[in-house]
């Protein structure tokens, strides 16, 4: 998936934050979360990597730290501004995959 922001450039974002929710009877809270900064997703061509979520204490779902979980994903962020544009199906990890059955 694909998202634009407004910044002008990387350094305006500062930090990534990736959260976890839950669906209570009426709401969805943000259990658990993980931070970082914006920096370690410049790669272009990242792996796939792993992020030790960190419990939410203010909400209280998840009490022990072990339980909060791990969550996979491939993230790149690309200064448009800095670096110009760019097309994500010139690096394997973003490129299009053409099914063996010909579509």
């Amino acid at each position: 998936m694909e998202f634009r922001v407004p910044y002008t450039s990387i350094e305006d974002i500062g930090t990534v934050f990736v959260y976890l929710n839950k669906k209570f009877k009426f709401s969805t809270k943000r259990i658990c979360f993980w931070k970082g900064s914006i920096m370690q997703f410049t790669n272009p061509n990242p792996e796939l990597r792993w992020l030790e979520m960190t419990p939410d204490l203010a909400i209280g779902e998840v009490k022990e730290f072990h339980k909060a979980g791990i969550v996979g994903l491939r993230l790149s962020i690309h200064d448009v501004t800095k670096n110009g544009p760019i097309d994500w199906n010139d690096y394997p990890q973003w490129a299009k995959k053409q099914s063996k059955r010909g579509g």
